[in-house]
């Protein structure tokens, strides 16, 4: 039965086939399948609809539902590949994804297809795509930049958009990048309330983690505002993140995977929900890239550019305010 337009949905034996006619075939949805209630749901309502516009609204107002369907349990690890994501549309669309970047050199990861279907929701897919080769100073980055404004990658964005559900896999680190001046510390410190680290090359893992002090003359060292904001579920910038030595990165790296608790130095260390990284930093210092590895920016659940603007410019020949420059 045709529903609207090119979409078409047909009872079996075994179950349903779901059809839309500008992708390849029919997915055949069984009657033990999740998705088959929602959809037979779907057809009902549609063979009796009175009119096209409202079978239309009907369809659009249930088939995320549908689709969302992701045969998770309290167990699902999102690094473990057999865990893709739906089968029928979204496989099909997710291979779509993967021989798109294949010119790139660049194969999507779970988070990675994760991460692009969230942005995807909102619009913003093919800035994330940008943004993630630009971090990890990509030599394809100006042919990516061209490609994402596409009708083939715009019309992937908008299947992502319709399968992906309300689940982020990454949850613990923001970048924002950009020129001295564009203001993006200034942001990152408003929405971590004022908590930052400045970092840079001498930093050690040790020095993320604890704070030197003396008490009653003898030295000692106590939790730092990083170790808090783990323990308290706060956020927390670190400013000019990409300075930091490899090594100070790689052990960030293992705290933003979503795990709720590690050992540091005998010591049980709990990351509370709420715990979040924004990373600030100027990519490019005296002509030199300074970008980050790419294990890191995969668990990135946003990257914002920050790029001057005439206004934002303007305000150096006046009296800019507080914070403006950062």
């Amino acid at each position: 039965m045709k529903i609207y337009k090119n979409i078409e949905i047909k009872e079996t034996k075994t179950g349903l086939k779901y059809k839309l006619k500008e992708s390849e075939g029919e997915i055949e949805i069984t009657k033990d399948d999740p998705r088959y209630k929602t959809l037979k749901d779907i057809y009902n309502v549609c063979k009796d609809s009175e009119s096209e516009e409202q079978s239309k609204n009907y369809y659009n107002s249930r088939i995320t539902d549908a689709f969302s369907e992701r045969y998770r349990t309290k167990d699902y690890d999102p690094d473990d590949p057999r865990n893709i994501l739906i089968p029928g549309v979204g496989s099909k669309t997710v291979q779509q994804l993967v021989d798109f970047f294949k010119e790139f050199e660049f194969q999507p990861n779970l988070r990675f297809v994760n991460t692009i279907g969230q942005m995807a929701k909102v619009g913003r897919g093919g800035e994330y795509a940008k943004n993630y080769f630009a971090l990890s100073d990509s030599p394809y980055q100006t042919q990516l930049a061209s490609k994402v404004v596409s009708p083939e990658f715009k019309d992937m964005m908008k299947k992502l958009a319709m399968i992906c559900e309300d689940y982020r896999i990454n949850r613990r680190l923001k970048i924002y990048f950009g020129p001295q001046g564009t203001g993006k510390t200034t942001q990152a410190m408003r929405e971590t309330e004022g908590r930052v680290v400045p970092c840079h090359s001498a930093i050690l893992p040790s020095d993320i983690m604890e704070d030197f002090d003396f008490e009653r003359g003898d030295a000692t060292f106590k939790p730092s505002a990083f170790a808090k904001a783990m323990e308290n579920g706060e956020s927390i910038t670190l400013d000019e993140i990409n300075l930091l030595p490899f090594d100070t990165l790689r052990f960030l790296q293992t705290l933003l995977d979503n795990k709720d608790k590690f050992i540091y130095k005998g010591r049980t260390i709990n990351i509370h929900d709420g715990f979040m990284v924004i990373g600030t930093m100027n990519l490019k210092v005296n002509g030199s890239v300074y970008s980050l590895p790419e294990p890191l920016i995969d668990r990135c659940a946003d990257i914002v550019e920050y790029i001057p603007t005439i206004k934002m410019l303007e305000r150096a020949l006046y009296n800019p305010q507080e914070g403006d420059n950062d």
